[in-house]
């Protein structure tokens, strides 16, 4: 087919319909265009405001802290290409605080960050305002408080942390400095084992422990010195003893107390010296009863050393206390025995045939005791010919007291051998 037969086949030939059908088409794309990219609306929240000018209120002497405002929300119309896509990042909303009303407010304008996305946007606002408290400046010396970040190497306790200076200037509005709750100087203590020293940097915080921003606030100083001690760990034992003596009629029993053990901390010199705890101040005077206390280990401890585990800085005391009861035992010449006699001697005890001695203790050693668990005896060395008043002798534990009323009268005689010269 050569070049007259092509375009008399597929130009000239019914060209009016393929004109319109051109047209035709140049329309559907125009129409199909328009409607993919639509008019639509969408809330933007959250977007943060900054406020510009503030020197101009800070040169009356005064200072402002943002009541309401510091975010604003707005609604955005426009193609539905671009409006899809934003989000707040895509927006720089300011106040200009040299231009403020009487009721102390700043209007809010929005604005988008790239100018392409800006065109044919349509901005209505939430909230237009930025609302200040003006107030006079104030100042506030606020303690510097220190915040451990890490774990210090395994064997090692974290001493004593102490800022340079310990005071730190605040300035700013009354509302926000009254909101301080401390200053916080965060130092890291990772995987130390030894003291050091470093600079850290000066946070306020609120009663809940957040970090206060605002840049009405002004601290006399951004930085502080920190010095940090770092003590080796010692585990030592926990002694506990009373003082006082209990009621009448009672007696001191077990004394059980949990941990007995504790890890301390300090220079290695001090360390070396320590063995024990000693919480040797329990008083027991007039008790009738069990008792029961916890006491603060920290304050039985020796001057620069610390409790390295908070966990057990208490110890838990129980006292037993155990009513002391009596019981009377008769005694005959056949439970005494005689000590140190001599084999040239006869000896003969004489006692009431209704002898009887009284035991005391508590309830649990008092069971079936007998004369015989006693060990009662008499001491006859150097006892002459004749008759002697001998008081009579015990042996048994600390837990027994004995009384009686009187002694024994031991009769001494010369041996069968010496009657007979």
């Amino acid at each position: 087919m050569n070049l007259k037969e092509f375009v008399q086949k597929w130009i000239v030939k019914n060209f009016p319909l393929k004109i319109l059908a051109f047209i035709i088409a140049i329309i559907l794309w125009f129409v199909v265009m328009h409607v993919d990219n639509y008019i639509v609306t969408k809330t933007i929240r959250g977007i943060p405001v900054e406020t510009i000018n503030g020197e101009a209120i800070e040169e009356t002497g005064n200072l402002y802290a943002i009541i309401d405002g510091d975010t604003v929300d707005i609604i955005v119309k426009g193609e539905r290409a671009i409006v899809d896509e934003l989000t707040a990042d895509d927006f720089v909303a300011t106040a200009d605080l040299s231009k403020l009303s009487l009721t102390n407010t700043a209007q809010i304008s929005v604005k988008t960050k790239a100018a392409k996305k800006g065109e044919g946007l349509s901005i209505t606002y939430l909230n237009e305002f930025v609302s200040l408290s003006i107030e006079p400046m104030e100042e506030s010396n606020v303690s510097i408080s220190i915040y451990p970040e890490g774990e210090v190497m395994d064997g090692f306790a974290l001493g004593n942390m102490v800022a340079t200076p310990n005071l730190v200037t605040v300035t700013g509005p009354k509302s926000l400095i009254d909101k301080i709750d401390t200053v916080r100087a965060v130092v890291s203590v990772q995987n130390k084992s030894e003291s050091f020293e470093s600079k850290a940097e000066l946070v306020c915080l609120d009663s809940s422990g957040n970090a206060m921003t605002s840049k009405q606030l002004k601290l006399s100083s951004d930085t502080v010195d920190v010095s940090v001690s770092v003590y080796p760990e010692k585990t030592v034992k926990v002694n506990v003893s009373t003082i006082g003596i209990v009621a009448d009629g009672y007696s001191l029993g077990e004394i059980t107390y949990n941990p007995d053990t504790v890890v301390i901390a300090g220079d290695a010199e001090t360390l070396a010296k320590i063995d024990s705890i000693d919480i040797d101040n329990i008083s027991v005077s007039g008790l009738d009863d069990d008792f029961e206390t916890n006491v603060d280990v920290a304050d039985y401890l020796p001057e620069d050393v610390i409790l390295a585990d908070d966990d057990n800085k208490e110890i838990a005391i129980k006292i037993d206390i155990t009513k002391i009861v009596q019981k009377v035992i008769n005694v005959t010449t056949n439970d005494i025995t005689l000590k140190n006699t001599d084999p040239k001697m006869e000896y003969r005890v004489v006692i009431p045939s209704t002898y009887k001695l009284t035991v005391s203790a508590t309830e649990d050693k008092m069971k079936d005791i007998a004369a015989d668990d006693l060990n009662l005896f008499l001491d006859v060395k150097d006892l002459g010919v004749g008759n002697h008043e001998v008081v009579i002798g015990y042996d048994i534990s600390d837990d027994y007291t004995v009384s009686m009323n009187s002694g024994a009268t031991v009769i001494v005689k010369a041996g069968e051998e010496e009657s007979g010269e």
